[in-house]
């Protein structure tokens, strides 16, 4: 009982929006849920880079377009609008979510048929398998976007609840996992994606309640009908824990999604078949790029043989790595013999 007292007093202590506030709040979210030239453009234009970002393993282009991706303000009005009653705003913001959607799924479609790839990189994998966790931060992420925009001291919040959200990536992976064949990935993207849609938009509408955002009730049918969707959205939602919750699972078996050890290009792996295949009785176990930070490796070379590799193949080796690479590649070889760990 003390527990729920407490939470009870936390909810109490939220702020109550006057009614210049909401006026204010209304009025943004009404502009900012139009679906015109320019919202379909940075929806493009960040579905592009997010794609980009994702080819190429890179966080820091994906984060970018994160913050560019102009997706988040719909959401918020949409549950502003379930929450008031706005039949209006629930279209305009239905319609600004379905038109951008398709746009960023057409635009990676695109860039995936441009840059074909093909293999899954680490950054799509990643959003190929949602648990649920990705649907308590989409809830948050909603909670914690509607009550930056309701509070204009914390508005600057939004870009880092834009970057924790994760919209565009998602839907950007789809498009890229459509195009490589990969099902798999794609369908999981998209599970993301919906889920991250579904989750912000309850969050948010959980925060404008708790807010004091009041109804409307010009046209009975309005809040009837938005009361529906809201409680359809709750309930698929909460039908989706199931499945997300066992992902959640097999993750934990799994351990870790970031591997020790990345691929080396097909170049430089061509490069080091051919020098091992030179020596008789020597095989290849292993090459990558260490994913882990060690202080004396880079790129790691695991080699089996029933003898002893003789010391120039080490040498040759390191040797032609570093002419590929790079004088200061740091280059590991390792030689198991006879069923023991031996550096040459």
């Amino acid at each position: 009982m003390a527990y729920l007292n407490d939470v009870k007093r936390l909810i109490n202590s939220i702020p109550q929006l006057d009614s210049q506030e909401r006026s204010a709040l209304y009025s943004g979210l009404d502009e900012g849920a139009v679906c015109d030239f320019d919202f379909l453009l940075m929806m493009g234009l960040s579905t592009a880079i997010a794609a980009l970002g994702l080819l190429i393993n890179s966080p820091a282009v994906i984060i970018g377009a994160m913050v560019v991706a102009p997706l988040m303000t719909p959401l918020i009005a949409a549950g502003c609008a379930l929450v008031r009653g706005d039949l209006s705003l629930f279209y305009k913001s239905l319609r600004a979510m379905l038109l951008g959607s398709l746009v960023a799924l057409g635009v990676s479609i695109v860039v995936g048929i441009l840059i074909p790839n093909d293999t899954v990189t680490l950054e799509m994998l990643s959003r190929g398998k949602p648990d649920i966790l990705d649907l308590f931060v989409g809830l948050f992420a909603g909670a914690a976007a509607a009550y930056a925009t309701g509070r204009p001291k914390v508005i600057t919040a939004l870009v880092g609840v834009a970057v924790a959200a994760a919209l565009v990536p998602p839907i950007a992976t789809v498009g890229l996992a459509l195009t490589e064949g990969n099902m798999l990935v794609a369908e999981g993207a998209g599970v993301l994606f919906i889920t991250n849609l579904v989750a912000i938009v309850i969050g948010a509408a959980a925060m404008f309640y708790l807010m004091g955002i009041q109804g409307l009730y010009k046209d009975r049918r309005s809040p009837l009908l938005l009361r529906r969707v809201l409680l359809s959205l709750i309930l698929g939602l909460g039908l989706i824990c199931a499945p997300l919750g066992y992902q959640r699972a097999d993750r934990i078996k799994e351990g870790q999604l970031r591997p020790n050890i990345y691929p080396l290009s097909p170049a430089l792996s061509d490069i080091i078949r051919e020098r091992i295949g030179q020596v008789p009785g020597i095989d290849l176990l292993q090459a990558g790029r260490s994913g882990v930070d060690y202080e004396d490796t880079d790129i790691g070379i695991i080699l089996y043989g029933s003898e002893p590799a003789p010391l120039s193949l080490k040498e040759d080796l390191e040797a032609l790595v570093k002419d590929f690479r790079g004088e200061d590649v740091r280059v590991q070889v390792v030689v198991l013999e006879a069923g023991k760990w031996v550096e040459s």
